[in-house]
C-alpha cells in the first residue's frame, strides 16, 4: 500500500529537511570540534533523528490533543538528552 503523493510538496519538505538536517549536523560539528559534544555521535544521524522526534512529537500532539502537551513532550525528551549525557 502506497499512500498518495502530492510530489510538489514532497519535494518542498525534502528541501526543507534537507536543509535543517544540514543547519543541525554543522551546529552539531562545530560543538564536537570545541569539546561540547560527545565525539561518538554522528551529525547527520542525529541531526536526522532530532527532525525525527521533533516531527513525531508534533503528529502525537495532533492526534492525540487530549495526550500530554507538545511542551510536555519536549520537555520529557530534554531531559531524556541531559541524563544520557551526565550518565554516559
Amino acid at each position: 500500500m502506497q499512500a498518495p503523493r502530492i510530489e510538489a510538496l514532497q519535494a518542498g519538505l525534502t528541501e526543507l529537511w534537507s536543509e535543517l538536517r544540514r543547519l543541525l549536523s554543522d551546529h552539531m560539528t562545530q560543538m564536537q570540534n570545541a569539546g561540547e559534544l560527545a565525539t561518538w555521535v554522528r551529525p547527520d544521524a542525529m541531526a536526522s533523528v532530532l527532525i525525527a522526534v521533533a516531527n513525531g512529537l508534533v503528529m502525537q500532539a495532533i492526534i492525540d490533543p487530549s495526550g500530554p502537551t507538545l511542551p510536555a513532550m519536549t520537555s520529557q525528551f530534554g531531559a531524556l538528552l541531559l541524563a544520557a549525557r551526565e550518565n554516559p
